[in-house]
């Protein structure tokens, strides 16, 4: 059971951190001063979309909000541990493109977060992480993993990275854009077209994608989850046979990133379906 008044004394304790007033704060989560207000007195409690928004704005967790986390457990991803695990083996191997995209990756980042509220750096670096756990210790895909966002969040052009010009080819490949004219279906049907010819960004993409569907239903609104599963299926799903034909070194790394991709998707897929069917039946009853 959620303590209503807990919950707003951490909204309004986090707000005054950041020196924020009541109207600052509601323009940013897009909601009226006077619900903030309710929240904040323990009137009432934002529903879980409301919460994501709190969370991103004040640089914390929705888990945190509702002080769920009980004494003596650990965050599932530890940016620091992850750094410094990834530094040492850059270090070890002479991984010389990956070491500057760690530090590079690291910096501009930081102070951003991510919808959940958790540090948006530990983002690539879970996903190094990852790569590393499946045996992939190629330097350019290392370095792209870790600087796949920057463009797009950090307003960081292409010819800018401080990498060789594989990872920049990597790095530019992942970024998504839409084009004058464009449709989304023709950019998102033009970019897995032209992802391919990368192996760093191909690679780079289906972790990213494994990543992001193991942690979106912490993040994602119900019509944001339908639209990014049916995503996945159109184009990610597909995308990792062409991967496999084009790079059958990486068999064994696709099998088990469809695995885990197409089984998330799947279970999230039921529990939705679940749920709306127990729904309608309360509202039939």
């Amino acid at each position: 059971m959620i303590d209503k008044e807990e919950m707003g004394r951490r909204i309004r304790e986090h707000r005054e951190k950041r020196g924020m007033t009541r109207e600052e704060m509601a323009e940013l989560i897009e909601s009226p001063p006077g619900e903030l207000e309710r929240w904040e007195k323990g009137e009432s409690v934002p529903d879980l979309e409301q919460s994501q928004r709190i969370a991103a704005v004040c640089g914390t967790t929705v888990d945190k909000l509702l002080n769920r986390r009980k004494p003596g457990t650990h965050k599932m991803f530890h940016e620091k541990k992850m750094y410094t695990y990834l530094k040492g083996v850059a270090n070890s191997r002479d991984l010389m493109e990956t070491q500057k995209a760690l530090i590079y990756a690291r910096d501009r980042h930081a102070n951003q977060f991510r919808k959940e509220g958790v540090p948006y750096i530990v983002h690539p670096l879970a996903m190094a992480c990852n790569a590393l756990a499946m045996g992939l210790y190629d330097d350019n895909l290392l370095a792209t993993i870790l600087l796949h966002d920057v463009l797009e969040d950090c307003g960081v052009k292409a010819e800018e990275l401080p990498v060789n010009d594989t990872v920049k080819r990597g790095v530019e490949r992942m970024t998504f854009r839409i084009r004058e004219g464009e449709t989304k279906q023709e950019a998102m049907e033009r970019y897995y077209g032209e992802l391919i010819d990368s192996k760093e960004a191909s690679i780079t993409k289906l972790i990213d994608r494994c990543h992001n569907v193991s942690s979106m239903s912490q993040a994602f609104s119900k019509e944001k989850l339908r639209e990014y599963i049916q995503e996945t299926r159109d184009y990610v799903l597909p995308f990792i046979k062409r991967v496999k034909r084009n790079y059958p070194e990486l068999t064994d790394v696709c099998f088990i990133l469809k695995y885990h991709i197409r089984s998330v998707v799947d279970s999230i897929e039921a529990v939705m379906a679940l749920y709306e069917k127990e729904e309608s039946s309360g509202q039939e009853g």
